[in-house]
Formats: C-alpha cells, structure tokens, sequence
C-alpha cells in the first residue's frame, strides 16, 4: 500500500515536472511583447530570429468593406500571439500551390490582410533595412505564408528585416464597376489589393522601429504580379515617400486597362465594362442595387463569376485577367509611360527575369511540332503572326518548343524588363538589370531551365525539395548578398562579390546570374527592338543602348 501510495506521489512529482519543463520552453519560444500602434504581439524565436505571423495590418474586408478601400485595424485589448500565419486571402487554386496540375478548389478567407515580419531576437544599436516582399500569383493566387518565402536567411545573413504581406486577390482585389466608382470618395474602383499594399507599408512605416527595423529604409520587391504591383507603386502617387529602393523580379509594367472607356481606350473592354459583365454573369444584374446583391453572396459563389487563371498565357488568349486599372487616383497613368516622363517615385531599382520563364505556363500547349508551333503563333497574334515565325524559326532553336517558349519569355518578361531597366535609368543612376540563368540538373526540373520563380529560391536561400549543387548554394549566398546589399544602400555590390556595374542607355549593361557570374550588354536587344515595333506599334527604345 506504501509502495502504492509512493508511486503515485512520484507520478504528480513526475507530472509536475514535465508540466514545468513544457512551460518552460513554451516561454522560451516566445518573443517579448513588441508594441504596435493595435496592441502588443508576442512572436516565435527560432533561434537567432523571431518570426511573427499574421498581424492584421487592417480590418477584415467583409460585408460593406467588400470592396472597399481598406481600413485601420483597430487597436485590440491583450496581447497578440502571432505564432500563427493568418488565412490566404480568398482564392481558387491548388492547396500546394502547384500551377502545373492539381484539383483546383476554392480556399482562404476574406478576413485575410495579415503582414508577418522576420526580426532579430537580440535588441542591436542600429535599425535594420527593411525589405517588403509583395507575392506573386498572378494576381489571383498565393500568400505572403509560403515557405519558400522564409525570412530567416534573410534576417541572420542578410541582416535584413523581412516583412510578407496578405493582399486581396482577383474578384475581390480588382473587381470595378460604375456604381463602386460613384460610392468611392475619390472616383476609384478597382485597385483594392494595390491600397491593400499601401496600407502594409503604412503598417511598416509606423510600427517597424520597435521590431528594429529602419522606417526610412524600406525596400519593395516582389516576384511576377508581384513585380507588377511593385512597378505600379513605384508609379503610383499614393504611395511617394512609403519606400526607398525596389526590385521588380520577373514582373511587367503592362499595366494598360483603363477605368473607365474612353475615346483614347486602347483595350476592348474597360474595368468598369468588365465589372458590368461581371454583374450581368453574377444573376445581379436585374437588381435595383446589383453591388449590395454581390455583397450578399458568399466568398466561394463570387469566385465562381468569370474565375481567373495564373497563367501568362491568359492575357493573350482571351482568358478572364484580373489586374490594376488606371483610374486617375492609385494609377494616374501607365508605369511605363511614368518611369518615361519622370513622375515616378524615383528610386533605386533593380530589375530582371529568368532566361526561361515561359516553360512552366506553356508545359500544355501542343508546341511540339512546327505545325503545332506555327497554329499557336497564328491563334495568339493573328495580325503578326509571319512577322513573329520569322523572327523566331524553328531552325534556330532546338525545338519548335525552344523557339515559342524563347519568344513568349522575350514579349512577356525580358523585352518588359529591358525597357523598364532603359527607362528608369534616365532619371535613376542607381539602376541594376540582371538576367537569372541557373538550371538544375534533377530530371523533374531540369527540362523547364531557368524556369519562372527559380531565382526566388536563391534569393531567400531556401530550396525546399530541390537539392542545389555546392556551386549553387554559393550563387545563393551570392544573390542574397546583392538583394541585402541593394536594401541597404541601393547598391547591389559588396566585398566579396562580382562587381554589377549600373545600366544605363551607353552601357545596356546587365549581371548575367549563374554559378558564374558575369557582365554583359545589350539584353535581348534585337529581339526586343523588333516586339517594340511588331506588338506596340513603337520604336520603344530601339536607339537605346550598344550591342556587344
């Protein structure tokens, strides 16, 4: 009975000690509260780093902020535990986020406008530089949560702050109509996630310093829509002053969708044309208040309207896009036609795209063949399609899908990155292209080359499940260096690294990002000259710039 009795006290005793011992770490692995302009909020150390997760930067935009301009969050009574990444914002896609297969479902939530900052754990006598990273997806997918977008690298070698952010996407991120236009303030319908981006940055500028982060110092870059919506705040009025330095990845500044339709309209259907077939398509359209009956639908019934796809290939094929608008207020007019005339935010960029972006979006296409080649050409750009098959013959790439994917990267991603690099260093000396060409030698990857998104996993150091080689994993160190470098001083170059000479119209020059890294000029020129001409109608720098 003794012996009974003892056990059990050493069973409590035992209890005791593991529920002491728990709690203990438990409180090791939470941060001290960090206070904000809402309330504290407590993060999770992960070793040198403490990552915070899902800190609403603005109220959720549900019932009559459904299409709205964002709101504030309110200040909130307790402490936050931010150890957990808030909901994706509302979108249809596949649960891992594979754009090459997968049951498409409709997920996340509209209660979404979350940021997550990677900070150091120890308190330092300098603040750090901001870098605030804006995902890509097409504008309709993704979320600052994925983990390849892990701040910790980013944080402990860079030493950088890393902030994600949570934007509202396609229906809900882009979705215009005349009678949103009439109830908005300032005439403006349509650009939701780009004031959704606004307000994050206003977040960062206005709580940052107690993370140890430099308010003054706050560097924008994102990856594909990312890198669009990058550009579009580099040109947007609204947000002059909220960052210092940009790097647009793999983005565009094709930005050309008005607000409203116009004499001058260049594009078939206006955002609010579009939102009114949007209305017709949703059953609202015989309402007396059809915006309050779209309202009263539920997320998932709203995304069943005229879905969007990722894929670039859309944009061209009469597919739904969903995007910025120029509605004289966010986007007073196109980036481009911004970064030409000098209203711009003018600040350090860096710019660049992958040698091979277009194989993960055209993997379905029957390209094989050069009578495949030649259907696809024809059926995309009717009006130009001799024009395009002269200039890209089968004859002078491995296959016929070599020469259509090298063609669709050209018009959609280097031509746009070139004139943008050629633009922007009128009026910005500290202007940097690069061109990423890395490719991995496993068989899943290794067909689709330097393939869209690849330099990301460079860039944050983390390479998930694709193994790099040793020289690779110095490419990535390398390619950190420059991104950290850029945001602290708006100069890529450190010591250690390859020199990146600046671009300029004298010098076209770009870094070419490889295990071996070089410096050369004239990116695409020739081909670039020609798809000015052949798809703009323009000479769009075709005077700028030497060929080696």
């Amino acid at each position: 009975m003794r012996l009974k009795k003892l056990l059990n006290n050493y069973s409590v005793l035992l209890i005791l000690i593991l529920f002491f011992l728990v709690s203990d770490i438990k409180a090791q692995s939470l941060s001290d509260p960090i206070m904000t302009q809402q309330g504290p909020v407590v993060g999770e150390v992960l070793g040198d780093t403490v990552t915070f997760r899902g800190i609403p930067y603005a109220e959720p935009p549900v019932g009559n902020l459904r299409w709205q301009s964002p709101q504030s969050a309110k200040p909130r009574s307790g402490v936050l535990n931010a150890i957990k990444f808030g909901s994706r914002c509302c979108q249809v896609g596949t649960p891992d986020g594979n754009i090459l297969g997968g049951t498409k479902t409709f997920m996340g939530s509209e209660d979404c406008l979350t940021l997550n900052i990677w900070a150091p754990k120890a308190k330092e006598n300098t603040l750090r530089p901001v870098m605030f990273f804006i995902h890509g997806g097409g504008n309709v997918q993704g979320s600052g949560a994925n983990p390849l977008y892990d701040g910790k690298n980013l944080t402990e070698k860079g030493g950088v702050i890393l902030v994600t952010i949570n934007y509202r996407l396609a229906q809900f991120g882009f979705l215009a109509h005349p009678q949103l236009t009439a109830e908005d303030k300032n005439q403006s319908s349509g650009n939701y996630a780009l004031l959704d981006q606004i307000m994050a940055l206003d977040w960062v500028r206005d709580n940052i310093k107690n993370f140890g982060g430099d308010p003054n110092n706050i560097t924008i870059f994102g990856e594909s829509a990312g890198g669009v919506n990058v550009f579009c705040l580099v040109a947007s009025p609204l947000a002059a002053g909220k960052f210092q330095r940009a790097i647009v990845e793999s983005g565009g500044f094709g930005v050309n969708v008005s607000l409203k339709d116009t004499a001058n309209s260049s594009q078939v259907e206006s955002a609010e044309e579009f939102g009114l077939r949007f209305v017709k398509e949703s059953g609202c359209g015989t309402s007396s208040d059809p915006i309050a009956c779209l309202r009263s639908k539920n997320p998932e019934d709203i995304f069943k309207i005229l879905t969007g796809e990722a894929s670039v290939i859309n944009r061209f094929n009469g597919s739904t896009v969903y995007g910025p608008n120029l509605d004289g207020y966010v986007l007073k007019e196109s980036p481009i036609v911004a970064l030409q005339a000098n209203r711009h935010n003018n600040v350090p960029i860096m710019i660049g795209t992958n040698k091979d972006e277009a194989t993960i979006f055209t993997i379905m296409l029957p390209i094989d063949t050069k009578a495949g080649y030649r259907k696809i050409v024809k059926s995309l750009f009717p009006s130009i399609s001799k024009q395009i098959l002269k200039q890209y013959p089968t004859t002078d790439y491995p296959s016929p899908r070599d020469a259509f994917n090298t063609f669709f990267t050209d018009l959609s991603f280097v031509c746009p990155a070139r004139w943008a690099g050629l633009m922007s260093s009128i009026n910005q000396p500290q202007t940097f292209v690069y061109s990423f060409t890395n490719t991995f030698e496993i068989p899943q990857v290794k067909p689709f080359g330097a393939f869209h998104g690849q330099e990301l996993l460079f860039v944050f150091n983390n390479f998930l499940n694709i193994p790099p080689s040793q020289d690779q994993r110095k490419l990535g160190e390398t390619m950190l260096g420059y991104w950290t470098n850029f945001a602290k001083t708006g100069d890529p170059n450190g010591v250690g690294l390859p020199n990146w000479p600046r671009h300029n119209q004298s010098s076209d020059s770009y870094q070419v990002l490889n295990v071996n890294i070089t410096s050369q000029s004239g990116l695409r020129k020739d081909f670039c000259a020609f798809l000015s001409k052949a798809v703009l109608g323009m000479n769009l720098c075709n005077s700028c710039g030497k060929k080696e």
